[in-house]
């Protein structure tokens, strides 16, 4: 894998492949030593599971839906780069005036994962995997829910660290 020899600026990966799909792909990036840092894009041609969003959502910056076209896949691409270089920019600047690495870099990951969670919810598949209790509809609500929580709870993680260093901000 050259991800452990070399650094990306981002991985696109394909959820569906064979014979280890993208999720397998995403855990073994993650595992990597810079792996928690390396964003990736997902795409594919089915729609997220709720449940996929709740497991992997703190893992993948972004989704883009298949079929697409090459100007699609730059569009979202250089809107990504736009948006992250800043966060980047902002946490380097952070580093300059003393703010510890792992603090800056946990900044980003903070940041990226609301940022990640919120897009990811535009394609969200309109089923649930409902258990034997819940209606599919209820499970829907619970899962939206638990998502909601993921999100609210990030953004208390990001306000702390905006207060704790003042020079944090996006």
């Amino acid at each position: 894998m050259h991800l452990k020899r070399e650094s990306y600026d981002l991985v696109l990966l394909d959820i569906i492949m064979d014979p280890v799909d993208g999720w397998d792909t995403l855990a073994r990036i993650r595992n990597l030593p810079n792996g928690v840092d390396i964003p990736v894009i997902l795409f594919s041609v089915k729609n997220l599971q709720l449940d996929e969003i709740i497991r992997y959502g703190n893992y993948l910056s972004g989704f883009i839906k298949k079929p697409f076209v090459d100007a699609e896949l730059c569009e979202t691409l250089t809107e990504f780069f736009s948006w992250y270089d800043l966060l980047i920019s902002n946490a380097k600047a952070a580093k300059t005036q003393g703010v510890p690495d792992d603090i800056c870099a946990r900044w980003v990951r903070v940041v990226r994962q609301i940022h990640a969670y919120s897009r990811l919810l535009e394609f969200v598949s309109p089923y649930c995997i409902p258990d034997s209790v819940l209606s599919d509809e209820e499970c829907k609500e619970k899962r939206m829910k638990q998502i909601n929580q993921i999100i609210d709870d990030r953004i208390k993680e990001r306000d702390r660290l905006k207060i704790l260093y003042p020079v944090f901000s996006l």
